[in-house]
């Protein structure tokens, strides 16, 4: 089983947590969605335009500087 894009971990390791105290780990794989979220507009579009996405409001939040030496031309360290 794939899932959905994963940006909130505390949510998906409270997951994990139920998935192991019901045994599922040891019946299916399970394989956590990653990806790049490269700009505050695909943060804040997928937090509010894509069904069942979880995307922390610190992620959404961000004025756009360049406040953690990240890539050039803007954004925070944790956006590509």
């Amino acid at each position: 089983m794939q899932t959905q894009l994963i940006y909130n971990v505390e949510r998906f390791r409270a997951y994990m947590e139920q998935v192991r105290a019901l045994g599922l780990h040891e019946r299916v794989y399970i394989l956590a969605g990653v990806g790049p979220l490269k700009s505050v507009r695909q943060a804040s579009y997928m937090a509010t335009q894509v069904a069942g996405m979880d995307v922390p409001q610190d992620l959404v939040d961000t004025d756009g500087e360049d406040t953690e030496g990240g890539p050039a031309g803007g954004g925070n360290s944790h956006l590509l």
